[in-house]
């Protein structure tokens, strides 16, 4: 239909055009996720090293008054807070190279 109305150039150059804001689209959205998971991970440790700390810290001075298990239940509860931030990151980065 294109080679009928004379408009291969047209159609090419709205193709590339296309093509080039998709990729743009796609690097941005990589940048993103390049720079906020690492971000996320760093924060994600000092908060785990914070628990590990003060909590070994706590259970040497007063064994009775923290136990390893709520250290455990600590580091799990760091772990869960930062998930939900890690997927808003990659859910962000999908749509970003979606639209």
């Amino acid at each position: 239909m294109a080679q009928a109305f004379t408009r291969e150039d047209e159609n090419i150059e709205r193709f590339n055009e296309l093509n080039r804001a998709n990729r743009d689209a796609n690097v941005s959205a990589q940048g993103v996720v390049a720079a906020f998971s690492p971000t996320l991970d760093v924060l994600s440790t000092i908060g785990l090293a914070i628990v590990i700390g003060l909590g070994g810290y706590m259970a040497l001075q007063d064994p009775s008054l923290i136990t390893v298990g709520v250290i455990v239940s600590f580091l799990v509860y760091v772990r869960r807070f930062f998930q939900p931030i890690q997927q808003l990151a990659q859910l962000y980065a999908q749509l970003q190279s979606a639209l």
